[in-house]
């Protein structure tokens, strides 16, 4: 009986993960989001590579006081986040994450599943240039869980979800473990 019930739940987690998956890769996007993915941003260029496939950009990043700003097409695009903007403000959503930017503010807003929201000091604060939106991507990556490295010598930025998966996967072991241990007493 405990090993049908383990079997059940398996199945029941794997499923509801490829659904999920598939729900994701349905949404509007530019270039397809991997499970795994490593996003390479060179300053100043077009080009774009996802897990090693290349891909062109409507507009290139640029450094603005130190940090680097991407068009926000690029955050709807590529991490398929539901993006609501109006004349003062952008709101960036990814499940329960809900980013908040004004326009010339050195602040950005952030709330999980609304019971609380923080504030925070932003070194690039959201920018208008020639009717584009740009934003700052480390701050935003990092916020929705993402790592973000800095190449300085090719100046590029490195976006991956691998520490994200590697913090997950354990959990997901252990949880199917106790639920073994469990079924075993």
């Amino acid at each position: 009986m405990c090993k049908k019930v383990v079997v059940i739940l398996v199945i029941l987690i794997v499923t509801l993960f490829c659904l999920g998956v598939q729900v994701k890769s349905q949404e509007k996007f530019c270039a397809p989001r991997p499970i795994t993915y490593k996003i390479t941003l060179e300053i100043g260029s077009k080009q774009i590579s996802i897990n090693n496939a290349g891909y062109m950009m409507d507009f290139p990043p640029y450094i603005k006081n130190g940090r680097t700003m991407i068009f926000i097409g690029f955050i709807d695009g590529i991490f398929g986040y539901t993006i609501e903007k109006n004349e003062e403000e952008i709101i960036i959503k990814d499940g329960g994450i809900q980013i908040t930017m004004k326009l010339d503010s050195e602040f950005a807003f952030l709330s999980y599943d609304s019971r609380r929201t923080y504030k925070f000091a932003l070194d690039a604060p959201l920018e208008i240039k020639e009717g584009i939106i740009f934003v700052p991507i480390r701050f935003i990556s990092e916020q929705t869980g993402l790592h973000v490295s800095w190449d300085e010598k090719e100046k590029k930025v490195i976006i991956d979800n691998q520490e994200e998966i590697q913090k997950t996967m354990p959990l997901l072991t252990l949880s199917l473990a106790g639920l073994l241990i469990l079924c075993i007493k």
